[in-house]
């Protein structure tokens, strides 16, 4: 009897305390319709034809701060998240991780612009960014509601990110990166 009511709230403790994203972030899909491509048609035309050589080492060292820490304090705002410095520099440091030791790899020491690597990067960033991504969130999932999901679905799909936004970061880089 005893260990059946301790077992009991036991498992009500661990339900109450495992929260999980909305069901709407895990719908977002950055890379619907044809983002990716214009994606790496971007990269080409603003970085390797200016003649930028992106390595993996130039994304650990530059694009950490410089892209992913601004794009998550954006997506944070958008969402109406609180500003938690040290939420925002941990999601910051965890993505560029997973996604340097996922994908990364195909890239290496190797310039990305070179034969089909960028292609090959694209396609590990399509099959693995969301996925890390709410890998990375899911411990901070107490703070996300639905409506928040809602607005980062908007953010993340909507043109001006991939139009503006991205394209201004690649700018940066492409103005910056034959010092790097």
């Amino acid at each position: 009897m005893y260990s059946q009511k301790f077992l009991t709230l036991t498992a009500l403790v661990l339900a109450s305390t495992t929260e999980a994203l909305p069901a709407t972030c895990h719908e977002i899909d950055p890379f619907q319709g044809d983002n990716l491509e214009h994606l790496l048609d971007t990269i080409k035309s603003q970085v390797c034809e200016k003649g930028c050589k992106p390595t993996t080492a130039q994304f650990d060292s530059w694009g950490r701060d410089t892209i992913v820490h601004p794009f998550i304090l954006a997506l944070s705002e958008t969402m109406g998240l609180p500003n938690l410095p040290t939420v925002t520099k941990r999601l910051t440091d965890s993505i560029s991780e997973n996604l340097l030791n996922t994908c990364g790899v195909v890239v290496g020491d190797k310039d990305a612009c070179q034969g089909q690597i960028l292609d090959s990067f694209g396609q590990c960033m399509k099959k693995n960014l969301v996925s890390i991504v709410l890998e990375d969130a899911d411990p901070y999932s107490f703070l996300v509601s639905d409506a928040m999901c809602e607005k980062a679905k908007k953010y993340v799909e909507g043109e001006d990110l991939w139009t503006k936004v991205i394209p201004g970061y690649l700018d940066v880089y492409a103005s910056q990166c034959l010092e790097l």
